[in-house]
């Protein structure tokens, strides 16, 4: 049973069960070193505007704060427990005002996100209930030269593997009109796919 609840707070989590789900996501080997590898392979510019979709406890945000110095990076989850995580584990990044942290919804971005250099997620598209119109919506958000990336590792007791999300991930960036699209895979158990776009 509480394997379970922990599992269904990770999408968004509430309350108690989210905040250990937090927990967990921020101790777990396979969450850190997959958001390293997944910005090492990235590498935003120092001077980037990034946008980060389902920060959950904020470790990936940390590192792309470390490479982004002199840009901005942003940050939108669902969740409020994640947010607050989130804010204590970057609260150097927060006063030098390099790292902004919204709550909101990936398929219900702000009309101010726009002309981004890079957008990132992890384990966050098999949430959309809509994810070809997602990735469209996001594509049209990217500035010149800007790419979308996410990543996708197949969480226990899901159907979907990773070459099976990295087929449909390439032809939905595809068909939003990204260039140059192509998957990356981290040799991890489970492998993690990561699948980037760039605006054309």
């Amino acid at each position: 049973m509480i394997r379970r609840k922990l599992f269904e707070n990770f999408a968004h989590p509430r309350g108690l069960w989210g905040r250990l789900a937090g927990q967990v996501m921020a101790r777990k080997t396979a969450n850190v070193e997959r958001g390293k590898w997944a910005l090492a392979e990235l590498d935003p510019g120092p001077d980037d505007r990034v946008l980060e979709l389902g920060y959950g406890p904020g470790l990936s945000l940390a590192e792309a704060c470390r490479r982004v110095d002199r840009g901005r990076v942003i940050g939108v989850d669902q969740s409020s427990v994640m947010l607050r995580q989130a804010r204590r584990r970057n609260a150097g990044a927060l006063r030098d005002g390099r790292l902004e942290l919204r709550v909101g919804d990936a398929q219900r971005l702000d009309a101010d996100l726009s002309g981004l250099d890079l957008i990132y997620g992890i384990n966050v598209w098999q949430f959309w209930t809509d994810q070809a119109a997602t990735v469209h919506d996001l594509a049209g958000r990217l500035g010149p030269d800007g790419r979308l990336a996410l990543v996708y590792m197949q969480p226990p007791g899901a159907s979907t593997t990773g070459d099976e999300a990295g087929e449909r991930l390439q032809k939905q960036f595809a068909d939003a009109g990204l260039a140059a699209v192509e998957a990356r895979t981290m040799r991890f158990d489970p492998p993690a796919v990561m699948v980037i776009g760039h605006r054309s």
